[in-house]
């Protein structure tokens, strides 16, 4: 699949809430069989999933951003030596899952991605997810390349800068994706929970194909 440009993913992506999903036409039936194919499903032109972002698991596995898709997301960027607001970050997230019902959360996918690719290493990763209780049957916590972390935080919205002491300045936002990787709703609110933002979450969940609306 092509992926779009950085630029042209923050270009869309800046309208998403306004666009359409995209779909376009299955391969023709052959006319001996006269069978019917169904549409294929495309990833639509304002979604997330056109990064092309590899992430490297707490677990030492390998996914692309693009795996996640199929259910809603919440995602963040943070850094595990982070003392401040990357604790706090994941005590919101936690938050918000805590306000689902069990069939909620059983829909939902959290996210965390690290600004600094070098020193979270998978180790550093898993003892983070320990330290804070993450439960990681939900939870995904990983790392990509630098150039990568800086496309993923461009069309997050993330803002940071490496101070030089092994330590990041960085906006704290929380992304909500649909389940096809279209940025729904973002919170910059901390330590409590946005009513707002928490609305969107159990819209987008009620309308995952999975399972009943709640």
């Amino acid at each position: 699949m092509t992926r779009m440009s950085t630029c042209m993913a923050l270009a869309v992506l800046a309208h998403a809430a306004t666009l359409a999903p995209a779909v376009c036409a299955g391969a023709p039936a052959r006319a001996a069989a006269h069978a019917i194919v169904a549409p294929a499903a495309v990833i639509p032109g304002e979604s997330l999933y056109q990064l092309d972002v590899t992430l490297a698991t707490a677990d030492g596995g390998t996914r692309e951003l693009a795996d996640l898709r199929g259910r809603p997301v919440l995602i963040a960027m943070f850094y595990t030596s982070c003392q401040g607001v990357c604790p706090l970050l994941a005590f919101t997230m936690q938050r918000m899952e805590a306000a689902l019902t069990p069939e909620e959360r059983a829909r939902l996918q959290l996210v965390m991605v690290s600004f600094d690719p070098e020193r979270d290493t998978p180790q550093a990763l898993s003892e983070f997810a320990r330290l804070h209780q993450l439960d990681r049957s939900r939870w995904l916590l990983a790392r990509t390349p630098a150039p990568q972390v800086r496309e993923l935080a461009a069309v997050l919205g993330v803002r940071y800068r490496e101070t030089g002491d092994g330590t990041f300045s960085h906006s704290a936002v929380i992304t909500l994706l649909d389940a096809e990787g279209r940025i729904v709703e973002r919170t910059t609110t901390l330590n409590t929970l946005d009513p707002a933002f928490l609305q969107a979450l159990r819209r987008a969940l009620a309308r995952d194909p999975r399972g009943p609306s709640p």
